[in-house]
């Protein structure tokens, strides 16, 4: 049994602030709505207690998770060229130090494993040891709907909880799988490189195209009850347009700031928990305009 509060639009939800705006063209009022309706639950749901405990988790997860992806994609397109993409990706975006770092806990993770025994190795570690992760995921997903679980028992609710996590874990990394692929097919393309050599813009247009697809499909798949498709488009069009701006402001941030020089390794920790820690709140703000969007798909109860 599971218990829920009913989900409802932001014309019926109580909100405990809107400015006091009244637009005359109808569908900005209605977009404006939104907003005020999805700010009003992300404050509510306490979704930056929820992302710092994200950002925490995830540099717990961060190496299973990166060996994982890295050998299934390195079937396709190899090991060695993956992983340095993967290196090549952290770098651009965090700095060389996160880079080193992350280089490092992929190479401990690894030892001298094969192909083969390092993917079976990280699934186990992943999807253990990444339980936190996901599970937080989960209830940050659950406290924007109003979710509270009961699965009757603590042994029953302990593996159920392991189950849900499991099942996110699993879709994450398939997420992550199709990320590498969607990058290396940018960059192996001979039409794709000529492509971005003349139009460097549309490297962020197709980067903001996965991350459009990817946050579709969470929006879509998470939340326990069913979402109408069509109500996942905004936030994960918001979502999409969120991190990428994000990734291009934090970027440019830690090329320029001197956190390696003068912490070191902790520097490169701390990157990477800034980095999670916005974009997890971002997400999540997504996932509650998904919430404000509309109401769910109405069940039908099997007897």
């Amino acid at each position: 049994m599971q218990s829920q509060q009913p989900i409802t639009g932001p014309e019926s939800s109580s909100i405990s602030w809107s400015p006091k705006i009244t637009l005359r063209n109808p569908r900005l009022n209605r977009i404006r709505t939104l907003f005020v309706a999805a700010g009003s639950r992300w404050s509510q749901a306490q979704s930056g207690r929820n992302a710092a405990a994200i950002s925490f988790y995830a540099i717990l997860s961060l190496a299973p998770m990166l060996v994982l992806a890295s050998v299934v994609a390195g079937e396709f397109f190899g090991f060695g060229a993956t992983r340095a993409q993967v290196l090549e990706t952290v770098q651009s975006q965090l700095g060389e130090p996160s880079r080193k770092l992350v280089e490092s806990l992929m190479d401990q993770s690894l030892k001298a494993s094969t192909s083969n025994i390092a993917a079976a190795f990280s699934l186990l570690l992943a999807l253990w040891g990444s339980n936190g992760l996901f599970s937080q995921i989960r209830e940050s997903i659950d406290d924007l709907w109003g979710i509270r679980h009961d699965h009757g028992g603590i042994v029953k609710s302990f593996f159920m909880g392991r189950l849900f996590s499991a099942a996110t874990a699993l879709l994450f990394v398939s997420l992550l799988v199709a990320w590498i692929a969607w990058d290396a097919f940018r960059w192996q393309s001979e039409f794709a490189r000529g492509a971005i050599r003349a139009y460097p813009w549309l490297s962020t247009l197709w980067s903001m195209a996965f991350l459009f697809l990817a946050l579709a499909t969470l929006y879509r798949t998470l939340p326990v009850p069913r979402i109408r498709t069509p109500n996942v488009w905004l936030g994960a069009f918001i979502g999409a347009l969120g991190l990428t701006l994000l990734r291009s402001l934090l970027g440019t941030y830690f090329r320029f700031s001197s956190l390696g020089a003068v912490y070191g390794t902790l520097g490169a920790v701390f990157a990477i928990l800034l980095w999670t820690f916005y974009s997890s709140q971002v997400f999540l703000f997504g996932a509650a305009l998904v919430w404000a969007k509309g109401e769910p798909e109405p069940r039908v109860n099997s007897s």
